[in-house]
């Protein structure tokens, strides 16, 4: 009949539509009239909607494959939508943390800023400051300076070699214009809606799945992002990616021992994973942190079970060092390990070779 001459036509002309954007035209067209003809064709629908991805027309695409999923199930439609959705908020957020880029690393450098650094590390992290003044009350040989960064209103006072303190002098607040950001979000939201509705038809499809996880997190839905990822975790115990990013999230709620294994799982899986290697460092780290503030906070100066994660941090962070020898903070990072360990020797080491590498960088 009519319909499956007009079906099979717009089938041929999407199989050529490779070479030229007429038989895309063609396959629209022929898909056009074969939804006049059988408007119930689910199958018409998503090639109708197939044909216009191909044309790069998402909103016609969008209306098509909508109705081919929601009125008739079907599961590449689910997926093109969703892929659709995901693809334009990661382009959106992509275009938004690019333009940001520079604003995004200064906010970063100045909040690793504090008192009793090292006043080169400032100018590693900030460049040279604007001016540099001695103080208006300066005795002779006084070694102290206040270096002014124009741009970040800052003022960092400095003597000799120490930095004793930073003063903003009005709040630095860059310009972010959030446009793209938010534009992302009702993206990511779409995804959303489409991978749950699809979820509940497709319960056992891992993409569907994958995806939806994708989209929450993008759209910074973490309750709902950890809910499925503790599912994802037991129902596809293989996937390193999974086990990654539930433990980003228990390193945030300071579960430091649950965060531990799932970083452990993810490496079992892969060992080359390196931000695995990083993040179980940074997790013992961090505990060792928090565990050592506990034993301040209650006045037992005696305790120093808190070591104990510091040197399980060792291994890993000796690791690292070893993979990406230029990597200053991490050498700064482990000599600060070193030196909570008194191994004063290995921790001078590894201070002096950050300061090494510095040198050959500014």
């Amino acid at each position: 009949g009519t319909w499956g001459r007009l079906f099979n036509e717009g089938v041929e002309a999407i199989n050529k539509a490779i070479d030229s954007s007429a038989n895309v035209d063609k396959a629209i067209t022929a898909f056009t009239m074969a939804t006049v003809v059988m408007p119930e064709s689910v199958m018409t629908r998503r090639n109708l909607g197939l044909a216009y991805y191909r044309k790069e027309d998402i909103p016609n695409a969008i209306v098509n494959l909508t109705i081919a999923f929601e009125k008739g199930k079907d599961l590449l439609a689910c997926k093109l939508l969703g892929r659709i959705y995901l693809d334009h908020g990661n382009e959106l957020r992509t275009k938004f943390t690019e333009a940001h880029r520079e604003v995004f690393a200064s906010i970063k450098n100045l909040e690793s800023l504090h008192e009793k650094m090292k006043a080169i590390d400032v100018k590693y992290l900030l460049g040279n400051p604007s001016e540099v003044n001695k103080p208006t009350k300066a005795k002779k040989g006084d070694t102290k300076e206040e270096w002014k960064y124009n741009q970040h209103n800052l003022v960092v006072s400095v003597d000799g070699e120490i930095v004793t303190a930073i003063k903003y002098t009005t709040p630095y607040a860059p310009k972010i214009d959030s446009t793209d950001y938010k534009a992302s979000l009702v993206e990511f939201n779409g995804a959303v809606d489409i991978m749950k509705k699809g979820l509940i038809m497709f319960p056992e499809d891992a993409e569907i799945s994958e995806n939806l996880m994708n989209a929450y997190i993008g759209a910074s839905r973490n309750d709902e992002a950890r809910v499925l990822l503790a599912e994802r975790v037991r129902k596809y115990p293989d996937s390193k990616f999974d086990h990654y990013n539930l433990g980003v999230f228990l390193l945030k709620d300071s579960s430091y021992s649950e965060a531990i294994e799932q970083f452990k799982n993810a490496l079992k899986i892969d060992s080359t994973f390196s931000a695995a290697v990083y993040n179980i460092a940074a997790t013992y780290v961090n505990w060792g942190v928090a565990d050592q503030e506990r034993v301040k906070a209650a006045g037992k100066e005696g305790d120093v079970s808190y070591k104990e994660r510091y040197k399980m941090a060792l291994p890993y962070l000796e690791k690292i060092v070893q993979d990406k020898k230029d990597d200053i903070q991490m050498w700064e990072l482990l000599g600060q390990v070193y030196a909570n360990l008194n191994m004063q020797d290995k921790a001078v080491q590894a201070y002096d070779k950050a300061d090494a590498i510095r040198k050959g960088k500014n």
